[in-house]
Parts: C-alpha cells; structure tokens; sequence
C-alpha cells in the first residue's frame, strides 16, 4: 500500500497514479526529483471499498447535480471518523522517521494528468503538513476526497467523460513528498520549439492557483524576451525554525539565489508561511536568462524521457539548481507564435471571442438566463460549473499556466485577466470578450486596454 518513488513498481500508473509515475521515471534517469513514497491506489481500494463509504460513492455518482454537495457533505462526514487501513499505518510509521521537515501530500490519481484531460487544479495538494501520522492520514483522506468532491465531478461532466464511475474506481494514489524549501517556483510549457516560463517568488501554489500575476520568460527559435511584474512583495515559503514563535509584522530574512532579502512576517500557518518582502527592487526578475536556459534544458531532458513533445513542468528553485515537481502532457497547444495572444502582454489566456452579460457569482449566485460572461477574481475548482455554462471568462489574476488557463483552453472558453486595475468592471453590462487580444469591451465603446 506504500512504496518509495525509486520502487520498481512505482512507474506503473494504475499503482502509483500519473504523477507518481512520471516523477518514478524521471528519478530513474537521475533527473532532480525530490525523495518521495506513494500511498498506491491499493491503499484507496481497500478504504473505499468499506461498505459504509462504497455505498455514499455509489449515491453520489448516481445523484443529479444538483444533489452532489449534500452527498458529498456525507461521504465527507463518514471518511472523517473512518479509520485507515492498519497496513497502510504500519508501512507509514516505518516511513516517517526519515523525514525531518513538514511534508507535501499531492494527488496523483490514474486518471489525471493524461493527454486530454489535465484535471489541472480539480485535486487537491496539502502543504506544511507535519511529519507524523495523524497529520499524514488528515492529508492522504483530503486528497482521496478531492476526487469525489462536486466540482471534479463537474469537470468530469463538462469534458463529456463516459464511464465516469469507472474513471474513478481507478483510483488515487497520494504524492508524499518533504516540503523543499522554495526560493522560486514556477511552470513551464515547452511546446516543440516554443518555451514559456512563467515564476514567481517562493512556493508556486499561488501561481497555479491564479492569485498573483507572475513574470513570464518567452523563448522563441531565436531569443528570450521577458515580462517582468513589477509588484512582487509577498511569497509563500516554507516556515523556517523558529519563525513560530514570531508575532505578524516581525522581520524574517528571505533567501534568493544566494543573497539574504530583508522581509517581514505576514502570516504564519503550520509548514507554510506568508512573508512580504521588504527590498526597494520590486521590479528585479525572479529568473535570469541564464536559469531560464538551465530550465529549458532539463524540460528538453524531461521532454525526451518522458516521450513528451508538448510538456507541463513544474519546478522548484532550491539553492543552485531546479528540482522537478510534477511533469505532464499539454492537453490543448499554446497558441501560435503569429496569433494575436503571443502579442497581448500576457492578457489573453485562452483563446476566443465571446459576447454576453458580464455576471459575478459575488454577487448573484444566480446565473442570468441568457448567454453570459464569467467574473471571477480569481478561477478556483468551485467555479467549474459556471464556467462550464459561460461563453466566456473574465478574471483579475492569473498567468498563461495556471491552472484556471488550462481548464478554459480545455472547455474551449476565451479567458482575459484584467489585473488589479479594475474592480468588477462592467459587472451586469453586455459586453464582448477577445481572448485573442486580451480586452474586454461594452456597447458603448472599448473600455479595457491590455496591461
């Protein structure tokens, strides 16, 4: 029920999942993988297949809709006071001791990361989480349940999936990995002879999320170009020892390739740590071109191991050299160098044109019987139904590969982020969207320039 990443077995999806799998192989070929065990979908079979919990699967799979959040509030109650496998406790218990810094647990289901469907954002990662038992069995439940849970089986819905049941009686396994103490993170797209990174400060939970706009890195067959963000004060990081016993608004230091950055304390919550950081250089890129090169070469490695033409990689910067997170297919190609987005600063996300009523969930939970333009400050899982319903979508933060991006290029949905420069434009107004161009305008006339 639990093997170390450098198992033999842990290459095979249907054990280990899509993303336990693909960083399995990538170990093997000695590429920079961080030391991890899998808890293997046998460990997801033996729990779920408990009478109790089978029968809450069954009626929330069979459920309309409309239904899923009450069946799953259920399943949710019972998998809380269920207890895990025994076997799966005692391989834990055995594993634990090893690891001395707080622990990441990742979704790596059967079904996720495939050529056609990313599931991007859909399951759920649990960061800074203490290297004990409870903590490790909190996180593996969280992550099993982000599978069933309403929004996933939404996204399910609106890729057309058949057998959806079957899909999910493949299983999830759960990436355990030790927290790796982030300078920079980010993701890459290596998309042929097209490479796009986009980075930010400290862990990249917040980037894929699409909470902060990140700088972005373009390679194209000739040269680099850049575009950097020019307010990057806060990172997530890992809570070093004795930032606990700190009080908000005490200074920390924060390291960046190799210099110590003054910052202070925002907020500080288990293994992870909000800090805001104090340097008069805001404007400074978080990657020289000479990492961005260094990146673009493992991606070629990763790419030729992994038989990946189109490649999604998510990466770590820790002391001198990146550290491989996760690697997967691109489900829906980036747009072509000579289309319009390429040009868009960064505005236009996914591709399209759409026309309708500008509606925010923020502020009617009820969606406008006509065609309709999404609002969102940000895109999260939850949103997945309206998105699935708008012709278009609208944001205020968010890069080209996040995780909010993909699923719209999935679903085929025109996405423009505005940036924090506006709030609630144009709410309840009939308006065009062009994610070609990256704008946004009403019927009297063009309102939103591109940043």
């Amino acid at each position: 029920m639990l093997i170390p990443l450098d198992d033999p077995r842990a290459v095979h999806t249907k054990l280990a999942g899509a993303k336990g799998a693909g960083l399995a192989r990538l170990a093997g070929h000695g590429l920079p993988v961080p030391r991890s065990f899998v808890v293997t979908t046998e460990a997801w079979r033996a729990y779920f297949s408990q009478p109790l919990l089978a029968g809450h699967i069954r009626d929330l799979l069979n459920c309309s809709s409309e239904r899923r959040s009450e069946y799953y509030r259920r399943l949710q109650a019972s998998v809380h006071t269920t207890p895990m496998p025994p076997e799966l406790l005692a391989a834990a218990t055995a594993y634990l001791p090893g690891i001395r810094q707080s622990i990441v647990c990742r979704s790596s289901a059967v079904i996720e990361d495939g050529a056609t469907r990313s599931f991007a954002g859909m399951l759920s990662s649990h960061l800074g989480l203490p290297p004990t038992l409870p903590a490790l069995a909190a996180g593996i439940k969280a992550v099993w349940l982000s599978l069933l849970a309403p929004h996933t089986l939404d996204y399910l819905d609106a890729m057309v999936e058949a057998g959806g049941s079957d899909a999910i009686a493949a299983g999830c396994a759960v990436l355990v990995q030790p927290l790796v103490r982030s300078e920079r993170s980010g993701v890459l797209f290596r998309d042929r002879d097209r490479v796009r990174i986009e980075a930010i400060l400290g862990l990249g939970l917040p980037l894929v999320a699409g909470k902060v706009t990140p700088d972005v890195y373009d390679w194209t067959p000739s040269e680099w170009s850049q575009r950097i963000e020019p307010f990057k004060r806060a990172a997530l990081v890992p809570t070093a020892p004795g930032w606990r016993q700190l009080l908000p608004g005490d200074g920390v230091v924060f390291e960046k390739a190799g210099r110590r950055v003054p910052a202070y304390l925002v907020q500080s919550e288990g293994g992870v740590s909000v800090v805001r950081i104090g340097y008069p250089g805001d404007s400074e890129p978080v990657l020289a071109l000479s990492e961005c090169e260094r990146l673009a070469e493992l991606a070629g490695l990763v790419g030729d191991r992994l038989s990946l033409p189109r490649l999604d990689m998510e990466w770590t910067w820790c002391g001198s050299r990146p550290i491989l997170l996760q690697a997967r297919p691109i489900t829906v190609p980036l747009p072509g160098h000579d289309s319009p987005v390429a040009r868009a600063e960064g505005m236009g996300l996914a591709a399209g044109v759409a026309d309708g009523r500008l509606w925010s969930p923020d502020g009617d939970a009820v969606p406008p019987d006509e065609p309709f333009i999404l609002f969102v400050r940000q895109i999260s899982p939850e949103h997945l139904r309206h998105i699935a319903a708008a012709a278009g979508v609208v944001a205020q933060t968010g890069g080209l590969l996040s995780h909010g991006a993909i699923i719209c290029r999935e679903l085929g949905k025109p996405l423009v982020v505005l940036g924090h420069q506006s709030e609630k434009p144009m709410v309840g107004q009939h308006v065009r969207l062009n994610g070609w161009e990256g704008w946004i305008c009403c019927a009297q006339g063009y309102v939103a320039p591109p940043l």
